[in-house]
């Protein structure tokens, strides 16, 4: 998008570049770059509301600067959710989580309870059509703060983070198993464990590795080296 050029030479805004941001090009994956390119816009708008006798285009241009704000709250909601839903999930059937700070709490975003029925088109980051935020935050609690913890924004190739987020999008990170399935996970949950104890009393006192809080990772390596020697 390229800002045009008013006839005193200032910089100006041009009706198909107020179009081009409204929309908030949001099927860049490069958040960072796009709310940096937004934020120009958003300051060349405010200069010129200063300068405009027109109070109508003024109220049209100031109610699209609030539009394109809220649209990158949600953003950087999202962005909190990926990071860091993995602190919030329910993955402690005894007790409830630690609390940790700052929450997902909307007031931490820019954002409302009155903001729960507007639609966003934010909501394309996260496969979704342009939906209510009361939709895109059931969409995001399904996907990170359930039963399923997933921490991968430190990952640093973009493709993999694409990878990743298109994959949990696919089924909310709520795989529906089957009965087969499910008693195959449980088998080898309890091999595992039953390994494990069989360990401890036969070599009772040696050093070794344990699966304690780690039995999980047993039926994962299991479907992986399955899933694999399917593909071969």
């Amino acid at each position: 998008m390229k800002l045009s050029s008013s006839s005193d030479g200032n910089k100006g805004v041009s009706e198909s570049d107020i179009k081009d941001i409204a929309s908030c090009s949001l099927k860049s994956t490069r958040f960072s770059d796009l709310l940096v390119k937004t934020q120009e816009l958003v300051s060349t708008l405010q200069e010129q509301c200063k300068d405009k006798d027109d109070q109508g285009r003024i109220k049209d241009i100031a109610g699209l600067i609030e539009k394109m704000q809220k649209e990158f709250n949600v953003l950087k909601l999202i962005e909190g959710y990926r990071t860091r839903g993995h602190l919030f999930t329910k993955t402690n059937p005894v007790r409830d989580r630690r609390v940790h700070g700052p929450s997902l709490a909307l007031e931490n975003f820019g954002l409302s309870q009155a903001d729960l029925n507007t639609v966003f088109d934010a909501a394309k980051m996260v496969n979704m059509k342009p939906s209510s935020l009361a939709d895109i935050i059931k969409h995001l609690e399904n996907v990170y703060c359930q039963s399923i913890g997933v921490e991968f924004m430190y990952i640093r190739d973009p493709k993999v983070q694409d990878w990743i987020k298109n994959r949990l999008d696919i089924n909310d990170n709520q795989p529906n198993f089957s009965a087969d399935q499910k008693k195959h996970i449980l088998k080898k949950l309890n091999e595992a464990v039953s390994f494990e104890n069989f360990l401890h009393t036969k070599y009772v006192g040696q050093k070794r590795f344990s699966l304690e809080g780690c039995e999980a990772a047993i039926p994962a390596l299991d479907a992986l080296i399955e899933g694999a020697a399917d593909r071969v």
